[in-house]
């Protein structure tokens, strides 16, 4: 059988502009999909390297605005805390907490609280219940985590909260829960949610008026196409987070390896952050489906470490 001559057959395959379109996709492809895939595999393998003080904290205090943020934003943040292996101050954290014992079936080797500060869709009792649930799921006890429902902090996205109000409450149980470390949003709010705004700000407030409190890490907002990429967003975030700790700013009461902390899900710890999401009955919709396959905060979290006196919130110098 006579072998075919295919470029003879096809010229247009194989002209100046054709290979260079071939050299282009292959470039597409390798970084949109195989490095991307690549990299993930090898940081959800393995420990990530954690900030020294956030890894060391023992009372980790997570400020987040409604049920569900826990695990529609949190997720590999969470799962990273409460995987980490037992410290010997376990028994001293354990006088701080209250309420009764978590049927969680996952061991909770350090302490890390959850404080939601609003109401969500009228669905009080029911989603109390799914937070339990979810909380229980992530490995964190249902004592740790409370519930505020504070005087006009509704579930509405274009609704400015109290800052003075969240300030007062957010301090109030850093002092009681004795937080050496404290997690929220960023500036931009992930979403760009008012009320994660809010939160957010309030928080940095506290941060820069009191010379006592613990450290703070926001997570990073990130624009749509990146919210949406599910991991295709993660060379980038990685490379960002290599460069923020080396060229961190020296004269910083934070070591260097302060900067930033970058947690990635397993497929494992992934399928948790969805098993806790659909504890929540609020979140029971057609788009959360496809938010938990795409969306990069259900894959990785990327945090940034908030100095006082910065000139950008959420942002180390």
């Amino acid at each position: 059988m006579p072998r075919r001559n295919w470029r003879k057959k096809y010229p247009f395959l194989y002209t100046r502009r054709a290979y260079l379109v071939r050299t282009i996709f292959t470039y597409i492809i390798t970084y949109f999909a195989l490095l991307p895939t690549l990299l993930w595999l090898v940081l959800a393998s393995q420990s990530n390297p954690f900030p020294e003080q956030l890894y060391d904290a023992q009372r980790v205090l997570i400020v987040l605005a409604h049920r569900g943020d826990e695990s529609l934003f949190f997720g590999p943040t969470i799962l990273r805390l409460t995987g980490r292996p037992e410290q010997d101050k376990l028994t001293r954290l354990l006088v701080l907490s209250k309420g009764n014992i978590t049927q969680a079936s996952y061991p909770v080797k350090t302490i890390t609280y959850v404080i939601l500060i609003a109401d969500h869709d009228g669905k009080g009792e029911t989603d109390n219940t799914g937070l339990t649930e979810a909380c229980a799921i992530l490995g964190i006890a249902d004592r740790h985590c409370d519930v505020r429902d504070l005087p006009g902090h509704q579930d509405d996205s274009g609704v400015v909260w109290s800052q003075a109000r969240i300030e007062a409450t957010v301090k109030d149980y850093a002092m009681k829960w004795a937080a050496d470390a404290i997690i929220s949003f960023d500036n931009g709010g992930v979403s760009g949610d008012k009320s994660h705004i809010s939160v957010s700000d309030a928080i940095v407030n506290y941060v820069s008026r009191t010379e006592s409190a613990p450290p703070v890490y926001t997570l990073t907002t990130t624009s749509v196409l990146g919210k949406y990429s599910l991991f295709g967003d993660l060379p980038l975030t990685a490379l960002t987070h290599v460069l923020r700790r080396l060229f961190f700013n020296r004269t910083s009461a934070y070591a260097a390896n302060d900067a930033s902390a970058l947690f990635v899900n397993s497929f494992a710890m992934w399928r948790r952050s969805v098993a806790a999401l659909q504890q929540h009955e609020s979140q029971d919709s057609w788009h959360r489906y496809l938010y938990v396959m795409l969306s990069r905060y259900m894959w990785f979290n990327d945090l940034k470490l908030v100095v006082p006196g910065s000139a950008k919130q959420g942002q180390s110098p």
